[in-house]
């Protein structure tokens, strides 16, 4: 019997892993959903196996450190599965990409990709995060009206929170009514303004935070200082519009930067085939990989690192 090349066996492995985690995806995903669809319904008198194995599954992980950390971004990005699904979707993709990347280029390029793969993942979440706190930052100077003219119109300031959740639209709306849920169900109005600004990390959130905090414990004229926090947000609003408008050609280049890295790797494999292969194997090619991918990192880093202007 011919001996297996070591490579091929990795390959194998790595696609039987991928099946494998491709399937308990689909058997957890499917219970969840069946499970979401008869309560909805009513129809389901006893709760499937699956289904309680997906739940304690899902309940201990989000007890963990991770677990917790991992569902506040996911909620803070508005993504609508949890954290239990978010990772079983990483571990897929890094599978699916490192199998694509050793098929295409090399084991070593291809568990590299798989790597990027997990890296781009977590760049999503942060982005869609980082996109919904604008969101909800643009609407704090519609926010801050609506509670100021809440507040002249006598109610309290819970009672014009729970008012201006039902009268702003999404993210700003669904934050708002998470708060009042929390207050409804005992929690101190700090805490819960504390919770809304662990979700939604921005100046202008812990901005408002601190002056409801205040006005809530000292009192003052909260008309007035809601009033002026309205009027200085919106104006902030259109100053961080303006630099991100003019910094958008330097954050383009950044991108184009890391896409110039994958790319010059798979221009280099097509040309000469095989030759990632044996730049892996020896010495001297694993350290021209290092530095250059070194060196596009730190390019990357570097033009980030200068867009990022805080206004």
């Amino acid at each position: 019997m011919p001996e297996s090349d070591p490579q091929t066996i990795l390959q194998v492995l790595a696609g039987t892993l991928l099946v494998a985690l491709l399937g308990l995806w689909l058997l957890l995903s499917g219970a969840a959903r069946t499970a979401d669809l008869g309560d909805r319904a009513g129809l389901l008198d006893r709760e499937p196996f699956t289904t309680r194995i997906v739940r304690r599954l899902d309940v201990w992980f989000r007890r963990t450190r991770p677990g917790r950390g991992l569902a506040l971004r996911l909620h803070a990005g508005g993504v609508g599965f949890g954290p239990l699904d978010f990772v079983l979707r990483c571990l897929v993709g890094f599978l699916a990409v490192w199998a694509i990347g050793a098929f295409l280029l090399s084991n070593i390029a291809g568990f590299v990709a798989g790597c990027i793969a997990i890296g781009a993942a977590m760049v999503w979440l942060d982005r869609r995060r980082e996109q919904r706190a604008l969101g909800f930052v643009g609407q704090l100077p519609e926010m801050s009206r609506l509670l100021a003219n809440g507040a002249s119109a006598g109610l309290s300031l819970v009672a014009a929170v729970e008012a201006a959740s039902s009268d702003l639209e999404d993210p700003a709306g669904e934050e708002l009514r998470r708060v009042v849920d929390e207050l409804k169900l005992g929690r101190p109005l700090d805490e819960a303004l504390e919770s809304l600004r662990q979700r939604m990390p921005s100046r202008e959130v812990s901005v408002l935070v601190t002056a409801l905090v205040i006005q809530q414990r000292s009192g003052g004229d909260v008309v007035r200082a809601l009033q002026d926090l309205g009027d200085a947000l919106e104006v902030r609003k259109e100053t961080l519009r303006e630099v991100r408008t003019i910094l958008s050609g330097s954050v383009f280049s950044s991108w184009l930067v890391a896409v110039l890295a994958a790319g010059t790797l798979i221009l280099l494999n097509g040309i000469a085939p095989g030759v990632l292969d044996e730049m892996t194997g020896s010495p001297l090619g694993i350290m021209a990989l290092l530095v250059s991918g070194t060196l596009y990192v730190v390019g990357f880093l570097l033009i980030r690192k200068t867009t990022r202007i805080e206004v």
